[in-house]
Formats: structure tokens, sequence, C-alpha cells
């Protein structure tokens, strides 16, 4: 079983632990759709029976097992089928994960396996280096790695919430393939994006400062508002989020590129005239723009008329949320039942 397997599992057991056959049922059929190598010998370990009984509880409650295996397909991320040549098109997280493969092959010398999945993603060494370069100077990829840090001085749960509601900040994977595009179309003079602006800033700044604002949040009410009632807020990936909340770091890179470092790696895809170019247009500012004034009473008010909206993402607290889950998966399995 590999790590990210058993998080699947530990990560629905932590919120809801089932104890009925029709309870296994359904977790069973969340897990098996999250990850489809998932087998009944791996849940069976986890949650403390054997094979058979599963089986037995699967057959007598499959309609609940088939639509929860389902319903967790849909919210999965697609799995890379190297025999399809959309496969070539990887996500961040995905190329992350490729990347460990080819480095565990490289380690157990299984040089076969790693020249078979290079020739079917169609990646060139250049390639690899260029993500691992990358990824060594991204803000996203820093934020991740130091969270233990970043949780001490901000809010890491409502930070998390914001990233994955944003359609203008591409997270690595599918889901925000197209959110870069968006930010770059983005009107200064769209007040929404205004505000997004806004929030950005102070927690950048925050994260900066090692200081959080102390409005900075009225001003993430107000972002989140907007987003609600623009509808342009993107769909929470909850266990994502969760791990922000948890303030430990998602991602540690055990090797920091230096910059001269990744000049180098550029200089093997861009010309140096290319390279001054993109930095130069990088400290462009074309306009400039006066920020959406801010209502605090308004924004107030707002809130209150989407109390319920927000506070299902804001206000509820670990224990909170395992009950209102298990309440669910205790009603949905009452429904079968009737």
């Amino acid at each position: 079983m590999t790590d990210k397997q058993t998080e699947i599992i530990e990560e629905y057991f932590a919120e809801v632990m089932p104890s009925q056959a029709i309870e296994h049922a359904i977790a069973f059929g969340y897990v098996k759709g999250t990850d489809s190598q998932i087998t009944q010998t791996m849940y069976s370990e986890k949650a403390g029976i054997n094979s058979r009984t599963l089986r037995k509880y699967i057959a007598e409650n499959k309609q609940a097992y088939e639509e929860e295996l389902e319903r967790a397909k849909e919210n999965a991320e697609p799995e890379i089928d190297i025999t399809s040549l959309d496969s070539r098109s990887l996500s961040e997280e995905q190329i992350d994960k490729f990347i460990e493969v080819l480095y565990q092959s490289a380690i157990t010398g299984n040089a076969r396996d790693r020249q078979l999945l290079i020739d079917f993603t169609g990646m060139t060494a250049t390639d690899v280096m260029t993500f691992q370069n990358t990824k060594a100077s991204s803000l996203r990829w820093f934020v991740k790695s130091t969270l233990s840090t970043i949780s001490k001085h901000m809010d890491a749960r409502a930070l998390g919430i914001n990233l994955a509601e944003s359609s203008y900040l591409y997270r690595g994977d599918k889901s925000s393939n197209g959110n870069a595009q968006n930010f770059v179309n983005a009107d200064l003079e769209d007040e929404s994006f205004k505000l997004e602006l806004m929030y950005w800033g102070m927690a950048f700044m925050s994260l900066y400062n090692q200081t959080e604002h102390p409005d900075i949040k009225l001003l993430e009410k107000a972002v989140r508002l907007e987003r609600m009632e623009q509808e342009t807020a993107q769909e929470i990936n909850k266990a994502e989020v969760k791990k922000y909340e948890a303030g430990k770091d998602i991602k540690a890179d055990k090797k920091p590129v230096s910059g001269e470092a990744l000049y180098s790696k550029l200089s093997e895809i861009f010309s140096d005239e290319e390279i001054d170019e993109i930095r130069a247009k990088q400290q462009e500012a074309n306009r400039v723009t006066k920020p959406p004034e801010l209502d605090k009473e308004k924004v107030e008010q707002r809130a209150s008329q989407h109390e319920g909206k927000l506070e299902v993402l804001l206000s509820v607290e670990d224990e909170l949320k395992a009950m209102m889950k298990k309440a669910d998966l205790k009603n949905r399995a009452r429904k079968y039942q009737q």
C-alpha cells in the first residue's frame, strides 16, 4: 500500500469510523472511487475486519456501494492512462508524482520501467529538470513546504480555503488548469478582481512580515462573498484544505536549487535575450487603478444574509464536521434500508 492510499483511508476514518455493514460498504466505495488501486484487503486491514466480511457487506448493500463509488470517481483527480495520448498533458501534481516514481526507479535500477514512463508521457530530461527547478522557486510550493512556520502567524485553514476557491490561482492540479489564464485575462477595472488583488496583497504582506493584518478577516469575508454572489468560487477539495488546517508541511524540498542553477536550466530552453525580456515584462506596471472602497458595515450586512453558507467553511470545527459527516453517512445508509 502506498503512502497516498494509506492517507486516503486514514483521512476518511479520522472523520468517521464505519461500524455497520452498510457504512463499510459506503466507505469502501468512497476510497475505491478516490483511488481505483485500493483493494478490499487494504481497506480491511485498516478497518480491522477481514476481506470476506467486507465482500459480504458490499454484496448486501450493492446499490449504496456503487452510488458512492461513482460519486467518489467524479470528485477524484483523473488517473494517468499511459495508453492515452491525453496522458501527455499532465498536471503539476501528477508530474511531481511521476518524478518521484522516476527517482524510485533510479534507486532500484529499474531502467526499463523508467524508460517506459518517459516514452509514454513524452517527457525529456530537460522537462523533468525544468519542472524541478521551477518548483524550487515557486511560491506555490514554498507555501506548501513551510506551512508549519506559516501557521504560527497566519490562519492556515483560511489560507487553504481561499486558495481552493480562487479562480485566478493555479494550484498545480487539473481542476485549476485555466486559472492562470483567467488571471492574465482579468481586467483591473473589474471590482471583483480588485477585491481578489486586495486580499491576496494583504495575505502576501502578512506572510512576508510574519504578522497577520487585523483586517484580513474582513477582506477574506468580502472576497468570499463576492465569489459566492458572482458564482465564481471553485469547488473546494476538502482533503487538501484539511492539510492546510493541520498546519504541517505538505511538500518538503530536500534539494534546494540556487538562482544560478535555475538560470542555467532556463537557458536550455530560452535564449539570454528572451529571459531578459521576460524579466523586464514582469517588472512593468502598465497602469494604476483605484482600489475598491470597503465598507465594513456593508460587508457584515451581506455576510449576515449568507451566514449559513459561509459558516459551513469558516466556523465549523473538526469535531462538528466529523459529527455532520457521520450523520450524513447514517442518513444515506438509512435511505437504502427503507
